[in-house]
């Protein structure tokens, strides 16, 4: 078993328990846990980080994105 991760729209993402990956899912394996991640939803995911924390007897996800290299630069001619 391991979360499933999956598209619910164009910038919509939904989590859920699942047995076991779906066909074509993505797999990640780290520290024991799983985490199935539908093809669609791979590219919503690029350049982020999922984390897990625990608040009261509940666990919240939330996703972390990466900064791109030259996200922050001008760029040429400015």
């Amino acid at each position: 078993a391991g979360l499933r991760i999956r598209s619910a729209g164009e910038s919509e993402l939904t989590l859920e328990i699942a047995p076991e990956p779906a066909p074509g899912d993505q797999v990640i394996e780290e520290g024991g846990a799983r985490v199935f991640v539908e093809s669609e939803a791979v590219p919503m995911l690029d350049d982020a980080e999922l984390e897990a924390r625990t608040q009261g007897d509940q666990v919240a996800f939330g996703l972390t994105p990466h900064a791109k290299p030259g996200a922050n630069s001008a760029g040429p001619g400015a």
